[in-house]
């Protein structure tokens, strides 16, 4: 039975592994920063902003391997002007499929995130036009400060 467990547990941390080097943070209060600092694309990204028992989503197709993307807050809130936002959270697909849900300085949660929204109460916001305009103006990816050792 212990041959079991540590066989399970091996194998939840690989699928766990890349999840751990993608995060997001805010940098004062005015920037956001994604980081996805693994060897492997992240897909599928999102980042949600949450006011007003809604959520909308900032839908990125993909990030790729050992980059960050850094926007303004104003940049983000310019797509939702009147929007009173009260957080952000970000989701992602990994390189295995597997979903994942993040908030800042929070641990990653393997979840969706439809199963977020219905756990916080969150109705979807349209995401109206401003996803195609706001993708096509996006910054660039650059090179993360750290990138995951190669395993």
């Amino acid at each position: 039975m212990d041959q079991l467990k540590q066989s399970n547990e091996q194998r939840q941390d690989r699928e766990n592994a890349q999840a751990e080097w993608v995060m997001l943070w805010i940098v004062r209060g005015e920037q956001i920063v994604l980081a996805n600092r693994s060897k492997r694309p992240i897909y599928s990204v999102a980042i949600y902003v949450v006011g007003n028992g809604k959520a909308f989503p900032v839908v990125i197709p993909a990030l790729p391997p050992c980059s960050r993307l850094t926007f303004t807050t104003a940049e983000i809130m310019q797509v939702r002007p009147n929007f009173d936002s009260t957080g952000f959270f970000f989701t992602f697909d990994d390189a295995g499929e597997r979903k994942w849900t993040g908030y800042v300085l929070d641990p990653l949660q393997r979840k969706s995130a439809e199963a977020e929204m219905v756990e916080r109460n969150l109705k979807l916001a349209s995401a109206g036009p401003w996803t195609t305009e706001f993708v096509s103006r996006m910054p660039k990816s650059e090179p993360p400060d750290v990138c995951a050792p190669d395993v």
